[in-house]
């Protein structure tokens, strides 16, 4: 990352975000939302190694040999985003995740719930991810699946552009940690 270093999930100062209603399926928020650390805990940050130490990781999912990442002190959310409160966001603001508007996502290949006609493949070096058409948060085995009975289960198939949506509408933020 080159720059200046922010924190990496701590809201700034007292900004609002979101101040106008968006286009339907934009992720922006419906009216200006103050950041807020409401259900979230803080991490002093500090220093630590990250990477692979074995060789063992995969270079174009931008996994690199050990190295020294320091963090300034940040907030987290405590717990996982819920498909509950992903649904919220949904209606609140017309969201079209990437996986929905793709028409397909990686199912790990043990849970696919889809037609064979459904699947399109495995995922780019990863026979054990599945390429499943109509695979999405709602339905993230494939079409023969739901969330109906794990509404309190943490939201799947969201990309980091429907997380920082999700975030900003939110009050809060992600990184682009690189």
């Amino acid at each position: 990352m080159t720059g200046e270093r922010r924190s990496c999930c701590a809201p700034p100062a007292d900004v609002p975000v979101a101040t106008k209603a968006p286009a339907p399926g934009t992720g922006g928020g419906l009216a200006a939302h103050r950041h807020s650390t409401r259900g979230q805990i803080r991490l002093p940050g500090g220093d630590f190694a990250m990477g692979d130490a074995f060789g063992e990781g995969y270079t174009a999912d931008g996994e690199t040999p050990v190295h020294t990442v320091r963090l300034k002190p940040f907030h987290i959310d405590e717990t996982a985003v819920t498909n509950t409160q992903f649904a919220t966001f949904v209606k609140a603001t017309g969201h079209v995740t990437d996986a929905e508007r793709h028409g397909s996502s990686a199912v790990f290949h043990l849970v696919v719930a889809a037609p064979s006609a459904d699947v399109l493949g495995t995922a780019a070096g990863t026979p054990w991810w599945i390429n499943v058409r109509g695979a999405h948060w709602r339905r993230p085995e494939g079409a023969r699946s739901d969330v109906t009975d794990r509404q309190n289960h943490p939201v799947v198939h969201i990309s980091w552009n429907d997380a920082a949506a999700y975030a900003r509408w939110g009050g809060k933020r992600l990184c682009r940690c690189r």
